[in-house]
């Protein structure tokens, strides 16, 4: 039986899902929930390409409360906040993260609206002021994203001292919350 990295990312983003509804109802309820939250702050407009373009206003915010987003940003571009933006940096971080909602989506699942919703909030999440009320979703998008980075490269299980047979025993072995907690806690 051969792995791959794709099949590996899936099986943990589904792993993740089962922490924030276990069924189709509750599944419902939380992109309603997303929803809700992308509408409020419909005076955030902001695209994949255009993100990086206020970036050094909002990384202080993003390294406290969204590191899932600061791993995204700064594999595009280690130097980000010392070199000057350009093009090909702007077009390398939306085709990440656009490929990584996509490949969340299809994994999950998910409708195209509820895909857009997620995208978008994603990048609006990088504005917004943290409170409690938002530790359920800060969550969710910290932990998705950090698993989409971790599984981007397979460089990464080394980084880690992790196999792929680690992983996978994780993963059967430990429910959601552990898993959430381990990749928030333990993976670079």
């Amino acid at each position: 039986m051969q792995i791959a990295v794709m099949d590996i990312r899936r099986w943990g983003y589904n792993k993740i899902s089962k922490y924030f509804y276990k069924d189709e109802k509750e599944k419902a309820s939380f992109f309603i929930e997303l929803a809700k939250l992308n509408s409020l702050n419909y005076d955030k407009k902001v695209s994949p390409y255009g993100f990086l373009n206020s970036w050094g206003s909002i990384k202080d915010r993003v390294d406290r409360y969204y590191q899932g987003m600061e791993y995204i940003v700064y594999d595009t571009n280690p130097f980000i906040s010392n070199v000057k933006l350009d093009d090909l940096t702007k077009r390398k971080f939306r085709n990440t993260y656009e490929s990584i909602m996509k490949n969340i989506g299809k994994d999950l699942n998910l409708s195209d609206s509820d895909i857009q919703i997620m995208s978008d909030l994603g990048l609006k999440l990088a504005y917004i002021d943290y409170d409690d009320s938002l530790l359920k979703i800060f969550t969710f998008y910290n932990t998705v994203l950090k698993w989409a980075f971790f599984t981007m490269q397979e460089s990464n299980f080394s980084k880690n001292n992790l196999s792929f047979l680690s992983i996978i025993s994780i993963m059967t072995y430990e429910d959601s919350e552990a898993f959430i907690k381990i990749i928030n806690n333990s993976l670079v």
